[in-house]
């Protein structure tokens, strides 16, 4: 991050062209995209259960709901549909990691046994909204974003899942180091 923030300090004042991937390059991507994922899937969930795990309902229905929610959002009428499913998968990262905080935080006053499903609800749900931000931008979706609009962008997805790993997989405090 901290590199993205420093390289255009050795960049020159030429304009760059914008980059758009040809339908071949956007192809060749996708192929790629998918060949990566079945294997992270062969990889991590040989047995049925993994796809039952990476389909709860309420990731979902919260990603479809925020993303119908950008799709008619007043102020993005002059957006194409890659742009608008790139701030959608934005909102998603967004909402998961709030909402997950949340149902994380009703599963830990429920005891131990709830704990895990909680989580995987802001886990799954920033998922979902991460792969739509990845597949927006492959085609087209950040094309009309400057350099500093772009960095801001980024930097919310980053900060998305910092925040969502910091709250469930929080360290000791003093008090419990010491205590």
């Amino acid at each position: 991050m901290l590199v993205s923030y420093l390289l255009p300090l050795l960049d020159t004042a030429e304009p760059k062209p914008k980059l758009i991937l040809s339908k071949k390059e956007q192809i060749i991507t996708v192929a790629l995209t998918l060949v990566a994922l079945y294997v992270v899937w062969v990889f991590l969930f040989q047995n049925q259960s993994g796809f039952a795990a990476l389909t709860d309902a309420k990731p979902v229905v919260i990603s479809a709901v925020v993303t119908t929610i950008c799709m008619v959002y007043p102020g993005n009428e002059n957006l194409s549909k890659q742009e608008k499913a790139a701030k959608s998968g934005l909102f998603i990262c967004v909402m998961a990691a709030v909402l997950g905080v949340a149902f994380y935080s009703g599963g830990a006053a429920m005891g131990p046994r709830f704990m895990g499903p909680a989580a995987a609800v802001g886990v799954l749900t920033i998922l979902y909204g991460s792969f739509l931000v990845y597949v927006a931008t492959v085609l087209g979706g950040q094309n009309s974003m400057d350099a500093k609009e772009a960095r801001y962008f980024d930097w919310h997805l980053i900060e998305s899942w910092v925040f969502l790993a910091l709250m469930l997989l929080a360290p000791l405090t003093l008090f419990e180091s010491f205590g």
